[in-house]
């Protein structure tokens, strides 16, 4: 690994003590208001994930679909948002339960940050008419990076980071 320390974070990732990637079948996913299995099917992915405050959803795998058509219909880690959700999906994620509890009620919150998000991107439209300047960038085209820790120096000079990911 190119950052000392690293080793020891993706084991303490997968070695399923405490915090680890994890996955569960939709079917058996417990979510909804009534905290019931399978709610989550029918529901885009982007719904689901909403409602965990103990685990962090990385993925979507669909059984039988061939990696190709997965990675065109964006399954795999970082999916689309708007993927619907099948009873034999395999929902990934980190957290330190194979069962990860969810609170119905953070659908709200979430609703909250969206809004506010709406609210900041309407008052800085510059950023949004440098991103169509430079051009859509898809962030999938990376691929095989994992960046794990903060450098309190990647806030004072961002170019740093980025120039680390390019290398």
């Amino acid at each position: 690994a190119a950052q000392p320390g690293l080793s020891a974070i993706l084991l303490d990732l997968l070695d399923f003590e405490g915090p680890a990637i994890r996955r569960r079948i939709a079917k058996n996913l417990r979510s909804g208001p009534h905290n019931s299995k399978g709610d989550c099917i029918g529901k885009t992915y982007g719904e689901m994930l909403r409602q965990f405050t103990t685990a962090i959803f990385i993925g979507i795998i669909r059984p039988g679909m061939s990696e190709k058509d997965m990675r065109s219909q964006g399954f795999g880690l970082c999916p689309r948002m708007d993927i619907i959700i099948e009873p034999d999906d395999l929902l990934i994620f980190v957290g330190p339960r194979v069962n990860p509890v969810h609170q119905y009620k953070n659908l709200g919150i979430f609703e909250e940050y969206a809004r506010e998000a709406l609210k900041m991107h309407g008052m800085h439209p510059e950023i949004e008419a440098k991103r169509m300047e430079n051009g859509p960038v898809n962030s999938k085209k990376k691929r095989n990076l994992l960046v794990c820790g903060w450098r309190s120096v990647w806030e004072q000079y961002p170019q740093r980071l980025r120039s680390r990911l390019n290398e």
